[in-house]
């Protein structure tokens, strides 16, 4: 369903379970303008205007502790959910 991923999981592509995380993460790329013009493509590369080839990207989820007083309160708006941690980790392997 990802031909830009194709190169990173080769023929495991379509294992594990599915992570709907990253069609919100390429929709999020292709909705910021990023390399339009090879999006589907397996040479599709959101991130090359942005970052030069060799330099590095830091990463950075929001793990941090967080009590919610409410009753009934939750941690769920502050912590980066892990599937998209996976999603933006694996767009920056690929590129």
């Amino acid at each position: 369903a990802y031909p830009e991923l194709a190169a990173l999981y080769a023929d495991r592509i379509d294992t594990g379970a599915p992570n709907p995380a990253y069609a919100g993460v390429r929709s999020a790329l292709r909705g910021l303008g990023l390399d339009t013009g090879r999006f589907g493509r397996p040479d599709w590369n959101p991130l090359g205007a942005l970052v030069a080839p060799g330099r590095r990207i830091v990463l950075k989820p929001n793990f941090i502790r967080h009590w919610n007083p409410a009753p009934g309160g939750t941690l769920d708006s502050v912590i980066t959910h892990g599937t998209v941690l996976r999603a933006v980790a694996d767009d920056l392997d690929v590129y």
